[in-house]
């Protein structure tokens, strides 16, 4: 069927199963976590749940615990950083805006006319 045995199959759907069955065993435990600290970085919960995943043995990597905790939505977005360097509500002169209301109908027309 389709180029691989039935076995083959079978074995692939149970392993989708099982890694399934162990990412929410994953999330569950960090969650609580997350609940009480929001921002803790997804390493150092990693760190903090390393030993229980240990003991239920569940054997996931750095790099695995990040895609899953991607997959769930559960990672830190990072903050935006930027300044805001525009404002307009200073005491100084204001120049009217000479582009707007104006209709152009060829490229570089308005610098010629301003």
């Amino acid at each position: 069927m389709f180029g691989i045995s039935r076995q083959a199959y079978y074995k692939r759907i149970h392993k989708i199963f099982d890694e399934e069955n162990k990412h929410a065993q994953v999330i569950n435990l960090a969650k609580p976590i997350r609940r009480e600290q929001s921002r803790i970085g997804t390493l150092k919960v990693y760190k903090m749940i390393k030993p229980s995943l240990d003991k239920m043995q569940i054997n996931i990597g750095r790099d695995r615990f990040y895609d899953v905790m991607r997959d769930h939505a559960m990672h830190i977005r990072r903050k935006k950083n930027y300044v805001k360097t525009t404002n307009s509500n200073h005491r100084f002169r204001k120049h009217p805006n000479l582009i707007k209301g104006n209709v152009y109908t060829r490229s570089k027309k308005l610098l010629h006319s301003l």
